[in-house]
């Protein structure tokens, strides 16, 4: 019937604009990612017969009428039509165990001819976008204790607008769940079909996202309806229609999202993990689960969308609009009166990894694979000493040449995925810890975790690998340069990472000089001879608890523990 609608020209011509002008805005958001670009790219000379090709698409795009669609519509969509029905089946069948292959043993250090050959042409020298933020980024006030922050963007029209409230999930739980609400209500003066209906005829998008110690408030539009998306905003802002029912669909999807989620072991390793190295900071503890949304109600939404209110703001703007007069606009559309509750302060949580080497147990009997995890707690790492810590995670886990991935799937193909990295606190101290994981199947657990122990304890040392390691480094920074929409995030960090300025410019000199030593000394000093934590999510039939006990004490996790 709606294709009948549609064909007869039962429409409103309005929303052809905006779904015309919304496509066009997804493509141009495309051309913003390197990625999404090449597939354009490719898309454009395998299914629209080249580049010009392409061009005419988004022409005849920009032309569509009501009569073209009319048109197709009945065309394409009439009385003759095949419709097929499916329904979910769980039909029996028989679990093969996988037959032993023996590993081949390749020969250390060969290559091949074309490797040979790669590795002898000439390289570029790395072409790095600096950030200067004294340049790249500007201030206005909006309003006594409220700053706004703007960067260029230079691709296109298309802006975005961050509010940022200086209070997140740590102080005020509710947060959690109306990050999700405020996106699906509206105003009192508009209501929230005709209120979505608004936002999408002029191509903006509102959403939330509640963080442990942010909530922000972000639009993403063309520039040209920016006046519109702001008044929209300050509309829900001072009146919002706290309705009943986009709660109960929020509290259908926390229970939905958390039933599909334990479901799957590997989430259930994800959770086990936060839960070792974070204890009761676990995201996975902090978040709202069902049993709490159903004591939620919208009155309590309401106290939290005032008490956030509250709270002093920091905005963000990327478009190529002056930022006083992005300041003006925001001042006089939405409620921003002054300097009003302090900002939370920035939050590291503390790790909560055990003294002794310590193996943590889930057992789930329908695991067809074991989910591993490795923690090692490491120390505070001082700026002379970040490109070392960034050459050892690259030699021990980077990518696929690193030791982990070398060790564990090349050479003994033990395991469908392996990994590690080595991370470091969002603070000026720097404190970091190793973390590694391996996903294998039931049978190899014992043997995979075993290479993966004997890498972290006594880590080998490859002087070959070197000369991998410092390129991957130095084109690293390339890729690095922080995309515009995420300029001010990026800065943010680095200035909690104890960084006033882009530290790249000191990285690259550091990376060239690095030699073997760095990387093992570094691995001393942090690494070695401390005590781990091991995580395991599998099969007890194959798994075997008492086998586990071999490599530390012994603590049989029950799942729900993992879970708020």
């Amino acid at each position: 019937r709606q294709f009948e609608r549609i064909a007869d020209g039962e429409f409103d011509e309005r929303e052809l604009h905006a779904i015309r002008e919304g496509l066009l805005v997804e493509d141009a958001l495309e051309w913003e990612d390197n990625r999404a670009r090449a597939l354009a790219i490719g898309h454009a000379f395998v299914a629209q017969d080249g580049w010009p090709g392409h061009l005419a698409h988004l022409e005849r795009l920009r032309k569509l009428d009501k009569a073209a669609v009319m048109r197709v519509a009945a065309e394409l969509f009439g009385p003759e039509r095949l419709v097929l029905r499916s329904r979910v089946g769980f039909p029996k069948k028989q679990r093969l165990e996988k037959p032993h292959t023996p590993a081949v043993t390749p020969r250390r250090g060969a290559h091949s001819k074309f490797y040979a050959g790669m590795q002898n042409q000439p390289s570029p020298a790395a072409r790095i976008e600096l950030v200067d933020v004294a340049r790249d980024v500007d201030d206005a006030v909006v309003a006594p204790g409220t700053a706004l922050h703007a960067n260029a963007n230079p691709f296109n029209d298309i802006v975005t607008l961050e509010l940022r409230y200086a209070i997140g999930t740590d102080e005020l739980r509710e947060l959690d769940v109306l990050d999700d609400y405020l996106g699906r209500i509206g105003s009192t003066k508009t209501e929230r079909t005709r209120f979505r209906r608004e936002l999408s005829r002029i191509s903006t998008t509102l959403e939330a996202e509640a963080e442990h110690d942010r909530f922000t408030v972000r639009l993403q539009g063309p520039q040209q309806h920016l006046p519109r998306a702001l008044a929209l905003l300050g509309e829900l802002m001072r009146a919002p229609d706290l309705a009943r029912k986009p709660l109960r669909q929020v509290r259908r999807e926390i229970w939905g999202y958390r039933r599909i989620g334990r479901k799957d072991a590997k989430n259930v390793a994800d959770a086990l993990r936060e839960r070792v190295l974070w204890g009761e900071n676990s995201r996975y503890l902090r978040e709202i689960g069902p049993k709490r949304a159903r004591t939620i109600g919208v009155g309590r939404i309401g106290e939290a969308w005032a008490q956030l209110l509250a709270h002093r703001v920091e905005l963000r703007y990327v478009g190529n609009e002056p930022a006083t007069k992005i300041a003006a606009a925001v001042a006089a559309a939405l409620p921003l009166p002054g300097i009003k509750a302090p900002a939370e302060p920035w939050r590291v949580y503390p790790r909560s990894l055990p003294r002794e080497t310590t193996v943590y147990f889930v057992p789930r009997r329908d695991a067809v694979q074991t989910q591993l995890w490795l923690a090692v707690d490491g120390e505070p790492v001082p700026p002379e000493h970040e490109a070392a810590a960034d050459a050892f995670s690259e030699y021990f886990g980077g990518s696929m040449a690193g030791l982990v991935f070398q060790e564990i799937r090349e050479f003994r193909a033990l395991a469908y995925s392996a990994g590690a990295t080595y991370k470091r606190d969002e603070h000026p101290e720097q404190r970091g810890y190793l973390i590694g994981h391996v996903g294998c199947q039931a049978d190899k657990t014992f043997e995979a975790l075993d290479v993966m122990l004997g890498l972290i304890t006594k880590m080998p040392a490859r002087s070959e690998r070197l000369e991998l390691v410092r390129p991957a480094l130095v084109r690293s920074q390339e890729t690095a340069s922080p995309p515009f929409r995420e300029l001010q995030a990026t800065i943010e960090r680095w200035q909690h990472s104890g960084h006033a300025t882009d530290p790249r410019r000191e990285l690259l000199g550091e990376y060239a000089e690095l030699e073997l030593a760095d990387i093992e000394r570094f691995y001393r000093e942090h690494v070695a001879g401390r005590p781990l934590a091991i995580m395991v999510v599998g099969d007890p039939r194959k798994v075997k608890p008492a086998q586990l006990r071999k490599y530390g004490k012994l603590v049989r996790v029950r799942e729900g523990s993992l879970y708020s």
